[in-house]
């Protein structure tokens, strides 16, 4: 079985995944959004599941829905946790809070309530916005690559 992993040349498995004929690039784009939304709301752990069912469930590509999750490894998570609060943050208070701290006297229960509300208010804003720009991005790189 691991011999014909090996086999598997990636790049023309996405060539063939992203410039096939049979879906449209407005297609595509859209099962890229869809994993990259999944991936940054906080659902860690059924991320899996949920692209997997929710590709079916919206008829797009399973693979490249599951692909796109992918940006939510573990070196990544941090950069998204971060961009999450701080959205949810701008969004109640009109400004970036800068003065994150760790520090156990100005952290209390009910702080730890509203953190963990701007994080999760805040994580399907910036997937929201972050799966609009890559839908944008992918179906414009995908319009031109597919005149080609």
């Amino acid at each position: 079985m691991f011999r014909k992993l090996k086999n598997i040349n990636l790049r023309k498995f996405f060539k063939e995944i992203f410039t096939s004929d049979s879906e449209s690039p407005a297609k595509i784009a859209s099962a890229m959004s869809l994993g990259v939304f999944i991936a940054v709301i906080p659902i860690y752990g059924f991320q899996s599941i949920a692209s997997v069912t929710l590709s079916h469930i919206l008829k797009l590509n399973k693979a490249i829905v599951f692909l796109a999750t992918s940006i939510s490894w573990p070196p990544m998570v941090f950069a998204l946790i971060y961009a999450s609060y701080q959205t949810g943050y701008l969004l109640f208070n009109g400004s970036f809070n800068y003065s994150l701290s760790l520090s156990t006297q100005t952290n209390s229960l009910s702080n730890l309530g509203e953190g963990l509300y701007l994080f999760v208010f805040g994580s399907i804003i910036f997937g929201l916005l972050l799966s609009s720009f890559v839908w944008l991005t992918t179906r414009g790189i995908l319009i031109v690559v597919k005149k080609k």
